[in-house]
């Protein structure tokens, strides 16, 4: 009889960089909650916590873009197979600094990347107007269903009870259309 023990939802955040603002037990036990929340029974998941520089660098290496950005995905598996497999690099630097300019915690931001990794490792796109709105409501749902309270999200504005403010709103990696069509998103608690 095998010893070994294969953990369903094994989830590994690493921080490459010094940030205050990086809690990597609770990144991780977010990343587990998400993955669950969206139905993943078993997974594989490394999240490396980065400064703009290294993640300029993957950018340019892997997506032939010259400039440094909020979040990047490696999938790892094929669709279709029991096991989701993939890293996903978060740029700490980037996160502080919007958190910084939206007036929320660096914390919660870096947990938006984290929610947009998972998105993406599971197969959603946002490259056209329609899949980036579905994603970003996605999103919407995915931190509410985490626990994170919707409101960290809002611009200064107050949710209903009944809804939960759009947390990408401002992503600095957006566009301004991307952002209108996200703030029609509403989540139900």
């Amino acid at each position: 009889m095998n010893d070994e023990t294969v953990t369903p939802l094994c989830v590994e955040v690493v921080a490459l960089c010094r940030s205050d603002d990086v809690d990597v037990a609770r990144l991780a036990d977010w990343a587990r909650r998400a993955l669950a929340a969206e139905g993943v029974a078993e997974a594989s998941l490394s999240v490396r916590i980065v400064d703009d520089a290294a993640i300029h660098a993957l950018n340019r290496r892997w997506l032939d873009h010259d400039e440094a950005t909020d979040v990047i995905t490696f999938p790892l598996s094929e669709p279709g197979e029991s096991r989701l497999a993939g890293e996903i690099v978060i740029s700490a630097e980037t996160a502080a600094r919007v958190a910084r300019e939206r007036g929320i915690e660096p914390a919660h931001e870096l947990a938006l990347y984290l929610a947009h990794g998972v998105l993406h490792l599971l197969g959603q796109d946002d490259l056209s107007t329609e899949s980036s709105r579905a994603m970003r409501c996605r999103e919407s749902e995915l931190l509410a269903r985490i626990g994170l309270p919707g409101d960290v999200f809002a611009r200064g504005e107050r949710s209903s009870p009944s809804t939960t403010p759009d947390p990408l709103l401002t992503n600095s990696s957006h566009t301004t259309s991307e952002r209108r069509e996200r703030s029609r998103c509403s989540v139900t608690r």
